[in-house]
């Protein structure tokens, strides 16, 4: 922070007046011939309006400051991936058309639609598909968007996912029908399975049964230690997950 000016979070008087007040801001930066203004996070005043929501403040310092569209805080996260991990879709609308990158990665590798899709903001994941980012993008452990609803419990997001806007969850290989698997062999419902969400466990296996073109169940498919998604929830003592998983015709002696 320059000057000494910067609170215990390394954040300036122009952070907190661009969450709240373009008249203040406008002020603050009028007396300091602007300069791109970092917190401890690395997180600059725009970034700091996008997480408070506040367009108008967004707008202004777009017009007079050009920022960096490719600038990153310490995560690797730009503006358009605190957007869409606050889930505010018309600052996201705002970012993409002001020249921000759908496909800009995180230090995991995740894109903006990883991080909506995440934290069940259906409304985002919606427009970042509109507006042309990829569904099927990896990140580092090569899982999909659909595998983070999965982690983060999105039920209803995934389900939107995959019947409304038409995300893989299963692919061909040698021309069969088998499940999207991930770094380590894993299906999104062992994702579900992990985390213990057992609605997202049955958006999988309702969709399945509805599909039913896999060459094998998903509740058979194992992963490169042959593990299923059953074998998961029992080290995870997931015992709704578990008795999910027996509805749906785990076999238990798999």
């Amino acid at each position: 922070m320059r000057d000494g000016v910067g609170d215990k979070y390394d954040a300036s008087p122009a952070h907190y007046a661009a969450q709240f007040s373009v008249s203040c801001l406008d002020l603050i930066l009028a007396k300091n011939n602007y300069v791109e203004i970092k917190d401890r996070e690395n997180r600059s005043c725009l970034m700091w309006a996008v997480c408070a929501g506040n367009v108008e403040v967004i707008e202004y310092l777009v017009r007079k400051t050009s920022p960096d569209r490719q600038a990153r805080d310490n995560h690797g996260f730009t503006a358009l991936h605190l957007a869409a991990m606050v889930g505010n879709e018309n600052i996201c609308k705002v970012l993409v058309r002001q020249g921000w990158n759908l496909s800009e990665r995180d230090k995991l590798d995740n894109t903006p639609l990883h991080l909506a899709a995440g934290r069940g903001h259906t409304d985002v994941v919606r427009f970042l598909v509109t507006a042309g980012a990829n569904m099927n993008e990896k990140d580092a452990m090569d899982r999909t968007p659909v595998y983070w609803a999965c982690f983060g419990g999105q039920a209803h997001t995934l389900y939107c996912m995959i019947k409304e806007l038409g995300f893989e969850w299963r692919t061909v290989e040698k021309h069969r029908r088998v499940p999207i698997t991930d770094a380590l062999g894993q299906t999104p419902l062992h994702a579900a399975a992990f985390a213990g969400f057992t609605a997202c466990i049955n958006v999988l296996l309702n969709i399945e049964a509805e599909d039913d073109c896999l060459i094998s169940p998903l509740t058979g498919w194992k992963d490169k230690h042959g593990e299923t998604a059953l074998h998961v929830a029992c080290a995870r003592g997931k015992m709704d997950c578990v008795l999910a998983l027996l509805k749906g015709g785990a076999a238990p002696n798999a």
